[in-house]
């Protein structure tokens, strides 16, 4: 008897005896399809192209107590989940994003000897669809000098506070992150006519490198590794682990919402199995 007959009958037997296969088509949990043997290909498991090996709708997930469901989808080969916005927040934004922009705390956006404008307050007001909103103060200083026996005396004139908001893009585009300038708003700035000018300057130049160079630190790797912490290795079928998929090669993109980190993991054709060169393929 050939092998993919073999193995035809083995599966309907299986599913048969252990009575799950109304409540697997009820469920719609899992969906099984023909197996075949890749004669070229010694040990190489595929499915047909136009069916799925296992398709699971939803796998649930917990990091820190935190429940979060991602879903498995071999018909287009990915796992599509999101990371919600209160695990989000704790793994990424406190720990990489607030530090960073904390050390631009008391930079000079203009620093002459008329005119001192420093930035300072910089933290995060919300996470919006793609990207994340700052808030920050300006500390405008005027200043007027004049010449004293030959030497400029300077005395502040007046010294005022803006405050303003500064919007920015996260996202993860092919494994990679990206950061992108959105714009800014402050209040009264009208009346330094300089200023809108001096503060896209600052951020697209200082703040938006420092934000994308921590942000880098989330990228894909860091997502698959966050998956894996939550237990996603023990819920995968056919022995797949995160970090065969890995090593297989997986292209991932991901985009900041409201709701958290929406991402999807496209996975590779041809996913190695185990050390004896099994093989899943799409």
């Amino acid at each position: 008897m050939k092998y993919t007959q073999k193995l035809k009958l083995f599966l309907s037997h299986t599913i048969a005896t252990s009575g799950l296969v109304t409540s697997l088509l009820l469920s719609n949990v899992f969906t099984l399809s023909s197996f075949i043997i890749n004669s070229s290909s010694v040990g190489a498991v595929q499915t047909t192209s136009h069916n799925t090996l296992i398709a699971a709708n939803s796998i649930g997930l917990n990091l820190d107590g935190i429940d979060f469901p991602v879903e498995l989808d071999l018909r287009n080969a990915q796992i599509r989940g999101n990371i919600p916005r209160q695990l989000l927040t704790k793994k990424l934004i406190i720990p990489l994003i607030i530090p960073a922009i904390n050390k631009l705390d008391g930079y000079k956006i203009k620093n002459t000897r008329y005119n001192k404008y420093t930035l300072k307050n910089i933290d995060l007001k919300s996470i919006d669809n793609g990207g994340a909103t700052f808030g920050f103060t300006i500390n405008a200083k005027k200043y007027e000098c004049v010449k004293i026996f030959g030497r400029r005396r300077c005395a502040r004139l007046f010294s005022v506070t803006l405050h303003g908001t500064m919007r920015t893009g996260l996202a993860i585009k092919n494994n990679q992150a990206v950061v992108t300038y959105r714009g800014h708003s402050i209040r009264g700035q009208k009346w330094y006519r300089d200023l809108p000018n001096l503060l896209d300057r600052a951020f697209k130049k200082h703040t938006v490198s420092v934000i994308k160079k921590n942000f880098s630190k989330f990228d894909s790797m860091n997502l698959i590794t966050l998956l894996k912490s939550a237990g996603i290795d023990q819920k995968l079928p056919l022995g797949l682990t995160t970090d065969k998929l890995v090593k297989s090669g997986v292209s991932v993109n991901a985009d900041i919402s409201q709701t958290g980190l929406k991402f999807v993991i496209q996975l590779p054709d041809s996913i190695l199995l185990s050390s004896n060169s099994k093989e899943l393929t799409k």
